[in-house]
C-alpha cells in the first residue's frame, strides 16, 4: 500500500511539473510576442506593468512587500473601495484572480473555493463554473439574503482567451470555463445584481466591473 502511494505521488508530481513547464513556455511566448522589453512586469492579463506607467507607493494595499503598484492600480483601488463603502463583505471573488487586489485594505471576507483562482487551473474549470452557478442559485427571487457576495471582474482579453484556449484547453471540455465565467458575471441581467463599471481615463479603456448582491445561506 505504501509503494503504491510513493508511484501515485511521483505520477502526480510528474504531471504537475509538464503543467507548470507547459505554463511558463506560454507565459515566454507571450512576453516575446508582446514585446517584454516594454513592460517591467507582465502576467498575460491579470498583472501587466509596463515602464511608462507610473509607480505608487500606496496605503490603500496591504502586504504588498513583493508587489509593484502602478498609480493606475491605485486609482481602481480607490474605486473599489468606495463601491464596498461601509459594508461587510462575507464573500469576494476576483475574475481572474489578481494577487494584488486581494489585498485592498479593509476587506475582510471569504474566498469562494474554486473561484479564487480560474485561470488555466487544469484540474478546477469545470468546477469553477460549476461554482458560480451554485452561487447564482442562492439568489432569492426577493434579492434578499444575510450574507453579500462580490465579485470583481477585469476581463480577459480576446487575444488571451484564444491563445489560452489553443494551448490550454482539454480534449473533454466543448468550451473554455473562463471565458463563460467572464461572460455569465458581466452580462449577467439579474435584477438582484448590482453592476457597476470601471473604465480607466485614457485611451486604452480598461475596464473593471463590480458585481454585488445578496445571497441566502453560506457558500460551501
Amino acid at each position: 500500500m505504501k509503494k503504491i502511494r510513493i508511484i501515485l505521488v511521483a505520477f502526480f508530481l510528474i504531471l504537475n511539473l509538464f503543467a507548470l513547464r507547459r505554463i511558463l513556455l506560454r507565459s515566454y511566448k507571450e512576453s516575446k510576442s508582446i514585446n517584454s522589453f516594454d513592460y517591467i512586469y507582465k502576467w498575460w492579463d491579470i498583472v501587466e506593468i509596463k515602464k511608462k506607467d507610473k509607480l505608487c507607493s500606496s496605503d490603500l494595499f496591504q502586504n504588498t512587500f513583493f508587489l509593484k503598484v502602478s498609480c493606475k492600480d491605485n486609482e481602481i483601488a480607490k474605486w473599489l473601495i468606495d463601491q464596498k463603502d461601509k459594508k461587510v463583505i462575507n464573500y469576494l471573488s476576483i475574475v481572474p484572480a489578481h494577487s494584488l487586489f486581494y489585498n485592498l485594505n479593509q476587506f475582510n471576507h471569504k474566498k469562494i473555493k474554486y473561484l479564487t483562482i480560474t485561470w488555466n487551473d487544469f484540474s478546477n474549470r469545470s468546477k469553477a463554473l460549476e461554482k458560480l452557478e451554485n452561487v447564482f442559485n442562492l439568489i432569492k427571487e426577493d434579492c434578499t439574503g444575510n450574507n453579500r457576495v462580490v465579485f470583481i471582474v477585469f476581463p480577459t482579453s480576446d487575444s488571451t482567451i484564444t491563445g489560452s484556449k489553443n494551448n490550454f484547453q482539454s480534449e473533454e471540455e466543448l468550451t473554455f470555463s473562463q471565458e463563460i465565467i467572464e461572460d455569465k458575471l458581466i452580462n449577467n441581467k439579474s435584477k438582484c445584481i448590482s453592476k457597476k463599471v470601471y473604465l480607466e481615463k485614457d485611451t486604452e479603456g480598461k475596464r473593471v466591473y463590480w458585481l454585488d448582491f445578496l445571497i441566502d445561506g453560506d457558500i460551501n
